[in-house]
């Protein structure tokens, strides 16, 4: 049923979140169910590496950091998640303003970000903790 969103997104490098399928009979069918932002489909799973959660995905807005004022930091969102194979770490690629910027971040270079009225995800706010206490 899921076989038309599969083909955009599988092969490639992208980082999706994997879950146990909410129907039993998937789950006794061998089915996941995968997450990349707001696309959501199931499958089974086949040829995959396991990667550690950062705490980031898709839709997700965060602040670039400034890292010793060598780049002004900025608010931005999560466009895509990528495993860079070589360096054996997940990339992130950003928007800012509706624009999509040039090079890929990685985690050390973010810190969770919410727009003012919304409430901070319980993922981000422990981030912001650990960040805080580091």
């Amino acid at each position: 049923d899921d076989h038309a969103t599969i083909v955009q997104f599988v092969p490639g490098a992208r980082v999706f979140k994997r879950d146990i399928c909410a129907d039993y009979s998937d789950r006794e069918l061998g089915f996941v169910a995968y997450h990349y932002g707001a696309v959501k489909f199931r499958a089974r799973p086949i040829l995959w590496r396991r990667v550690d959660f950062e705490g980031y995905q898709p839709g997700d807005r965060v602040e670039i950091k400034s890292q010793g004022r060598k780049t002004r930091p900025r608010v931005a969102t999560v466009t895509e998640a990528f495993w860079h194979q070589p360096k054996r770490r997940i990339e992130y690629a950003v928007t800012t303003r509706g624009m999509q910027l040039a090079r890929r971040f990685v985690r050390e270079e973010f810190r969770p970000s919410i727009p003012l009225g919304k409430h901070m995800p319980t993922q981000h706010l422990a981030m912001a903790r650990d960040e805080r206490l580091a």
